[in-house]
C-alpha cells in the first residue's frame, strides 16, 4: 500500500522543505518494501525536530512490517493521537494488532477504517483477511463484491476477492476478473506479483495446469532477482558436538514450548490447527522473538546466563499469550535454521518437524506469494538447491548434534489422521481429546497463507501434486537429485 505525504492534521514544525523532504524518503523506501530504511529514516527526522504526523504513521507501518509489533503498534496509536485520521493509518494499526493475536483489536480498526470510506480497498481487503482467518468466506465474498460495484477494476479488490472464492466455489468467477484486470493494465507494479499469484492459483485449482504454472513464472519474474541464498554450511560448520556439548543449557525444563518446524508449505499450518483444538494446546502462530533471541545471546557469546534470560523471555511471552496452557505451538517454520541455541535456551521444548515430498514442498513455494521473504522460491533450480541444503542441516541436527524431535510426515498423516496425532500427542504429554479430529470446525484465527485449507476437513489432493507440472520441473528435479517414485 503506497503511503504519501506530507498530510494528516495534527502538529507540524521545521521549515517545510525539510518536512516534505523527510516524509518524501520515509514513504519512498516504504513504498520499495525497504522497511528498516523507512523506520531509520522516519526515526532520523522525528529526532531531528521534524515534526509532522505522517512520520509516526511510517514509522509505526514500517516497524509493523519489520516483526516489531508491539513498538509498532504503540507508535501508531500515536499517530492517530496526532491527528493521523486516514483509513491507511486504521489498516496498518489492524494489521499489527492481528499479528500480535489481538483479533478482536484488528476488527476495531479495520471498522474505524471503512467508517471512514466504505469502499476503501484497502480496508475492505484487510476485513475480508480477518474473515476469511475465520473461516467466515461468505460474509467476506460480500463484503468485497459491493465495494467491487463501485470499483471493478480495482487490483487489490480483484486479489481479496480471487483469496476467498474457491472457498465459497467461486473460483471460475474470480479468475475471469483478475484476468480482466490484469489485461486492463490495471495492476500497479507493487501488485503484480500477487495477482499473477493468486490468478495461478485459481488456475490450478480449475485443472488448468499449463496456464497455472505459466501464471506462476510471470509471479516469480515479477518479483526481480533471486539474491545468493545461505547453504547453511557455516551453521553446520559452527555448530559442531563439541561446541554444542561445551555450552550449559538453560535451567528451566518446562515442556509448555512446543515448536514446529520446516520448510514452508510443508504442513506447519496444518499441524498447529490441529494441535490447537486441543483445549490444553494453544497457539502463537508464527512468533519472532526466537531469531531476535538468538542473535541476542549469540552477541552475549553464548553464555550459560544468556541462555537462562532468553529461556525465560520466551516462556514468559508463550504464558502470556495462551494463559493456562499446558503446551503452546509456535510454528515459525524458519526455526529450524538455529535449532542448536534453541534447545540450549528452551531444554524442555518437544520439537515437531513438519516433512513433504520436497517435489510437492518446492511446488508448493513456486505458487506462493510470500512478499520479501523466501526469494529463493523465485527460481525453480534455486529452491531445489534450498531444499537439498534444509535436508542436510536437518541432518546435522538430528544426527550430529542429537537434537530429539518427532517428525511428522504430511502424506502419513493425511493417510492415517486419527493414528498419526494420537502419536503427536503422546509425544507431547497430553492426553487425547476427540476435538482435535475436528480441528476445521475451530474458530480459532488462521493468519497464514493456509488459513482457507486449515477450516476445511482433511483432504489428500495435495499429495502428488508436483507430478501435473512434471514436465516445467526440469531445473527442480534436477537440483533435488534423485527421489522416491
Amino acid at each position: 500500500m503506497s503511503r504519501s505525504g506530507p498530510g494528516g492534521g495534527g502538529w507540524t514544525g521545521g521549515r517545510d522543505a525539510d518536512r516534505v523532504e523527510a516524509v518524501r524518503r520515509a514513504a519512498d523506501a516504504y513504498n520499495a518494501g525497504r522497511f528498516q530504511e523507512s523506520a531509520h529514516a522516519a526515526q532520523g527526522a522525528l529526532a531531528s525536530g521534524v515534526r509532522e504526523p505522517i512520520l509516526l504513521h511510517l514509522l509505526g507501518a514500517s516497524l509493523v512490517r519489520m516483526g516489531r509489533l508491539e513498538q509498532g503498534v504503540r507508535v501508531l496509536r500515536q499517530s492517530i493521537e496526532a491527528g493521523v485520521n486516514s483509513p491507511e493509518v486504521w489498516c496498518d494499526l489492524a494489521n499489527g494488532l492481528r499479528a500480535a493475536d489481538d483479533i478482536t483489536g484488528a476488527h476495531e480498526a479495520i471498522d474505524r477504517a471503512l467508517a471512514i470510506q466504505p469502499s476503501h480497498p484497502a480496508a475492505v481487503r484487510g476485513k475480508a483477511t480477518l474473515l476469511r482467518g475465520e473461516g467466515r468466506n461468505d460474509e467476506a465474498a460480500l463484503l468485497i463484491e459491493r465495494a467491487m460495484e463501485a470499483q471493478p477494476l480495482d487490483a487489490s479488490l480483484a486479489l481479496a476477492f480471487a483469496s476467498i472464492a474457491s472457498s465459497v466455489k467461486r473460483g471460475d468467477e474470480a479468475a475471469r476478473r483478475l484476468q480482466s484486470v490484469i489485461n486492463a493494465g490495471s495492476v500497479p507494479p507493487v501488485m503484480r506479483r500477487a495477482a499473477h499469484a493468486e490468478l495461478a492459483r485459481l488456475l490450478d485449482a480449475e485443472g488448468r495446469y499449463d496456464e497455472a504454472f505459466a501464471q506462476a513464472t510471470l509471479a516469480a519474474r515479477a518479483a526481480g532477482a533471486v539474491p545468493a541464498q545461505d547453504s547453511f554450511e557455516s551453521t553446520i560448520a559452527e555448530w559442531t558436538r563439541e561446541r554444542f556439548d561445551s555450552l550449559a543449557p538453560a535451567s528451566n525444563t518446562d515442556p509448555l514450548p512446543v515448536l514446529i518446524v520446516g520448510m514452508p508449505r510443508s504442513g506447519t499450518s496444518l499441524a498447529e490447527q490441529i494441535l490447537a483444538a486441543h483445549p490444553d494446546i494453544g497457539g502463537v502462530g508464527e512468533s519472532p522473538l526466537l531469531p531476535r533471541l538468538e542473535q541476542e545471546v549469540r552477541r552475549a557469546g553464548w553464555s550459560a546466563e544468556a541462555f537462562e534470560r532468553a529461556g525465560q523471555e520466551y516462556l514468559s511471552m508463550l504464558r502470556a499469550r495462551a494463559p493456562g496452557k499446558l503446551r503452546v505451538a509456535d510454528k515459525l517454520p524458519g526455526n529450524y535454521t538455529i535449532l542448536a541455541p534453541i534447545v540450549k535456551m528452551l531444554p524442555g521444548a518437544r520439537i515437531i518437524h513438519c516433512v513433504r515430498d520436497a517435489r510437492d514442498t518446492c511446488l508448493s513455494c513456486y505458487f506462493q506469494n510470500f512478499g520479501n521473504g523466501h526469494t529463493y522460491a523465485r527460481d525453480l533450480s534455486t529452491l531445489g538447491r534450498k531444499h537439498v541444503a534444509y535436508e542436510r542441516l536437518m541432518a546435522h541436527w538430528r544426527e550430529a548434534l542429537g537434537i530429539q524431535m518427532l517428525e511428522l510426515r504430511y502424506e502419513t498423516l493425511v493417510a492415517d489422521f486419527e493414528p498419526t496425532v494420537r502419536s503427536v500427542l503422546e509425544y507431547l504429554g497430553v492426553p487425547w481429546d476427540d476435538r482435535v479430529l475436528r480441528f476445521h470446525e475451530s474458530k480459532r484465527h488462521v493468519r497464514t497463507a493456509s488459513a482457507g485449507q486449515v477450516h476445511r476437513p482433511l483432504f489428500a489432493s495435495s499429495v502428488g501434486r508436483w507430478k501435473r507440472y512434471e514436465r516445467h520441473l526440469g531445473p527442480l528435479l534436477e537440483a533435488l537429485g534423485p527421489r522416491d517414485p
